[in-house]
């Protein structure tokens, strides 16, 4: 959202997620150029993930979990599940609020 980093995932590292910073960052002790790696512990790259409107935080659905987490590479790193047994979900960037699906019991919203 910021449009100061980019995440990026590729075949040759699964289950990590880059994080290029583009410009210096003193929040992230991070120089332009710089990179962190969030390790998400998966051997696929079978997960789903959008930017958290701050830009510090990145939304992730990881098999039927919905999680925060930061993008520092401080170990160890921080999860927080948001909710369990989701089918899919989508990240409003305007009003910071999170959409998901439970197959038992129907469409939520989070406000972040």
């Amino acid at each position: 959202p910021d449009q100061k980093k980019l995440a990026l995932v590729n075949d040759y590292e699964p289950g990590k997620i880059r994080i290029y910073f583009l410009e210096d960052n003193s929040l992230f002790n991070k120089k332009a150029g710089d990179f962190t790696i969030l390790d998400l512990r998966r051997s696929d790259n079978q997960f789903q993930f959008s930017w958290h409107e701050n830009s510090s935080y990145l939304i992730l659905q990881l098999d039927n979990r919905l999680l925060l987490t930061e993008i520092d590479n401080n170990l160890p790193t921080n999860f927080q599940v948001i909710a369990e047994n989701v089918r899919s979900y989508s990240y409003d960037q305007e009003n910071n609020a999170v959409y998901f699906l439970r197959p038992e019991d129907g469409v939520y919203k989070l406000d972040l």
